[in-house]
């Protein structure tokens, strides 16, 4: 037997029966619960396209620089695009 007995993953236990923490959703000072709503991105449409590995990186890269959304990066880039 091993040093770390039977069942090394044990510790980790059944997710089925383990206890989950409560999630309550973040509210605001006025005891009220803050929803998110956003007015640019409330009308949206799903979309699926193939394109670069390395585009597909460094959009992802310019997202996180620019504190964004991917998709709202790439929906501003679009518009940008078709607007200049």
């Amino acid at each position: 037997m091993n040093r770390l007995g039977k069942d090394p993953l044990s510790w980790i236990g059944d997710s089925k029966t383990a206890k989950q923490p409560d999630r309550k959703p973040a509210s605001r000072q006025d005891g009220k619960t803050a929803k998110r709503h956003d007015v640019k991105t409330s009308k949206r449409q799903k979309v699926t396209f193939y394109t670069d590995p390395d585009l597909v990186k460094r959009i992802k890269i310019k997202a996180i620089e620019e504190n964004m959304k991917l998709s709202d990066l790439i929906t501003k880039a679009l518009k940008t695009y078709l607007e200049g």
